[in-house]
């Protein structure tokens, strides 16, 4: 299938997917929901990629879900799991308000059309340098955001072990195996003993770094089948956070993981004023003295000092909101970008349609120009139809990619439709998700 055609199926795919999620449209009781979470760079995309033999390319995010959440599936025993990429919190790109925003929109969009999340698979890189305050934030939130009285139905996957990590054939191999499982253990009793008491468990993903792609899927899934088994024996209570968005229908900041945001916040604030303080104290100090040049350089700190400061206030306002206010913001621009997406698919189907009358059109002629130019002579005649043939197989199969586009056209029109159709039904009440 060409670029246009494989483009349209899977977003056509990735919205069904995304739907199911968000509840607007029904899926089997037996299908899981599980969160997939870490902080950025714990390899989360290619967990997802190996246990759902689904590559995580641009093409295959949905388009107002891109840098946010994600959602891949994949058949175990005849059902269908779901796996939610979810993005990580200490994101350079983007600020933990930003984050608990998407998070919210999704999260609570879920829990409003009663889709429960099944169970929670957190993953940690071994080789990470994020640790010590960093390493803390990340997993308070997520505690902040579960608020479970028992983790029974939480994983804890060290990632990022390097692929001689399972041998034992030589004495540095041994030395860096102890190394990094004394690390492992270090890791999980520091940061995640607590929910280990709860009831979590931790497992290894790839411990032997194999480059196999099949054994990395069985490596994935292995985990995955102990969380949906905890799954079947013990329904998780629902997560906190989407609880107090949607039920309680709290703003932001009101809710637990909105509240410790906003502490943090609060505190970054104080501290970017104190700075600003400072720095406006020395420049009146390089003023009076007529040192242009370090004036210039705390011009620079103050400039960046205020641009922090914008963005606190920016992530302040956005802790005044409400699931309604998200919502609508969110919903709108799905919708906008997948006008445009449709929009660029049938200009693409259009412009080849174009290109194969266009081909069809000169061979067409080739034939009739050779037909009356080599009447008389077999042999060149001959040779003259050879090329329009070579031609003609071209246009076989653009053909054949023609019609698999307009297929996947379709397929991407229908589940697009569905998908509004749905939330125009629910216009106006607490169920209109996505």
């Amino acid at each position: 299938m060409n670029d246009a055609g494989t483009a349209c199926e899977r977003l056509a795919g990735n919205a069904r997917r995304f739907a199911a999620f968000t509840g607007l449209i029904e899926v089997d009781p037996l299908d899981r929901f599980f969160l997939i979470v870490g902080a950025p760079g714990s390899g989360k995309t290619e967990f997802i990629s190996r246990c759902t033999d689904q590559e995580m390319g641009p093409s295959e995010r949905l388009p107002s879900c891109t840098d946010s959440i994600n959602v891949f599936n994949y058949k175990w025993h005849g059902r269908r799991i779901h796996l939610i990429d979810t993005p990580g919190f200490n994101d350079p790109n983007r600020s933990d308000i930003e984050t608990l925003k998407v998070l919210s929109t999704y999260l609570g969009a879920s829990y409003a059309n009663e889709v429960r999340i099944d169970g929670i698979l957190m993953l940690q890189s071994i080789k990470s340098d994020n640790t010590g305050t960093t390493n803390r934030h990340n997993i308070d939130m997520v505690k902040a955001i579960c608020g479970f009285t028992g983790y029974r139905n939480f994983g804890i996957a060290t990632t990022m072990w390097p692929r001689e990590s399972g041998r034992n054939d030589d004495r540095q191999t041994w030395n860096q195996c102890v190394f990094l499982r004394n690390r492992e253990a270090e890791i999980i009793q520091k940061y995640y003993g607590d929910l280990q008491q709860d009831g979590a468990f931790s497992c290894r993903f790839n411990e032997t770094g194999t480059w196999n792609p099949y054994e990395q899927k069985a490596h994935a899934q292995n985990i995955m089948s102990q969380l949906i088994e905890l799954s079947d024996g013990y329904k998780p209570e629902a997560l906190q956070f989407p609880r107090e968005f949607i039920h309680e229908r709290r703003i932001l900041a009101k809710t637990s993981v909105g509240t410790y945001v906003g502490i943090q916040l609060y505190k970054s604030m104080k501290a970017y004023e104190a700075h600003m303080a400072e720095v406006t104290a020395e420049m009146e100090k390089a003023a009076e003295n007529e040192d242009a040049e370090n004036l210039a350089e705390l011009t620079e700190v103050r400039d960046e000092i205020e641009g922090y400061l914008s963005q606190v206030h920016q992530d302040q306002a956005i802790l005044k909101g409400t699931f309604e206010d998200f919502h609508g913001d969110e919903q709108m621009e799905w919708k906008e970008k997948m006008d445009v997406l449709e929009t660029d698919f049938r200009e693409e189907i259009d412009r080849k349609e174009t290109e194969l009358l266009e081909l069809e059109d000169m061979v067409r002629g080739m034939r009739k120009e050779a037909e009356r130019k080599y009447r008389l002579d077999r042999q060149k005649k001959e040779e003259a139809m050879d090329k329009v043939e070579d031609y003609q197989e071209a246009i076989e199969s653009s053909r054949e990619e023609m019609a698999q586009s307009r297929g996947a056209y379709k397929q991407f029109r229908s589940a697009k439709t569905e998908i509004f159709n749905k939330l125009e039904s629910e216009e106006g009440g607490v169920c209109t998700i996505m």
